[in-house]
């Protein structure tokens, strides 16, 4: 029988397990399968920096990356501890019509490093699958994850870049990965434009062809997605949540929340979505 392409559409994933870790300083992860297992495990760095060996490869992680990683191998993960890592992930494996998981042998393999176009949408699609997951709506988890697998199917089509595109896009991505990291800062878009050595103009427009929008929405979503966070994994009052996240009163907060997700934060944390 012929191998199925990874991201293949009639293959069928089956959520085994997920969640967020919130890595500890001394945080150290080595997996070694005393059975072999079939399944896959999908990570995404929101924040932080370390490194991962996955079955003979070594990486450094960063802050927007992808891993797949390939549960029947050896993994260790390590990082540094002042940049601790916080990693969503989601362990899956395929099922055949019979509901039989599908050996590796029956996958063309792809890549385990991944640096997806849009960081900020990856987050927010393994977020919501997490959630689904966390409420039992099995359905719908699957969904969300079969919208990340696709991006990371973009991913891995996407075109080599120039050089040139290659350093716009770090510097880009450096800034964007301090906002992740910490959201809570001031950001003045003069500053930013001086860090990337652009004018304010020209780095907007680069900004928002690499990101999709402009410096000031990313910034505004990626504070509203650690708020949806905070919201359901903290026990802080919508107040501090948005003394933590830069704003000076809980108003302009919540008026940015809604609008960018519908719900007010009360609401967002009464529904647990």
């Amino acid at each position: 029988m012929l191998n199925i392409a990874m991201f293949d559409t009639r293959l069928r994933p089956v959520i085994t397990g997920g969640d967020i870790a919130y890595c500890a300083p001394a945080w150290d992860w080595e997996h070694v399968r005393r059975r072999w297992h079939p399944g896959f495990n999908l990570w995404l760095i929101r924040r932080g920096r370390g490194r991962l060996v996955s079955g003979d490869e070594e990486f450094e992680l960063k802050a927007g990356e992808c891993f797949l990683q390939r549960m029947w191998e050896y993994q260790h993960g390590t990082h540094n501890a002042p940049q601790p890592l916080v990693v969503p992930f989601i362990l899956f494996d395929f099922r055949d019509a019979h509901g039989k998981s599908l050996t590796p042998d029956r996958i063309d393999l792809p890549p385990r490093r991944y640096v997806v176009p849009d960081a900020e949408l990856m987050t927010s699609i393994i977020d919501r699958s997490l959630r689904a997951f966390r409420d039992g709506r099995e359905d719908d988890a699957v969904l969300w994850l079969n919208a990340a697998l696709s991006e990371l199917r973009e991913a891995n089509r996407s075109p080599r870049p120039t050089r040139t595109e290659e350093e716009r896009a770090s510097r880009i991505d450096a800034i964007c990965a301090e906002i992740v990291q910490e959201p809570g800062r001031t950001y003045r878009l003069d500053d930013l434009a001086d860090r990337a050595h652009y004018s304010r103009d020209h780095f907007v427009r680069l900004f928002k062809k690499r990101r999709g929008v402009t410096p000031n929405e990313f910034v505004i979503r990626t504070r509203v997605q650690r708020a949806q966070t905070l919201l359901s994994f903290s026990n802080h009052s919508v107040g501090q949540i948005a003394s933590l996240l830069g704003y000076a009163d809980a108003f302009c907060f919540s008026h940015q929340f809604k609008e960018r997700t519908g719900v007010s934060p009360t609401e967002f944390r009464r529904r647990g979505t």
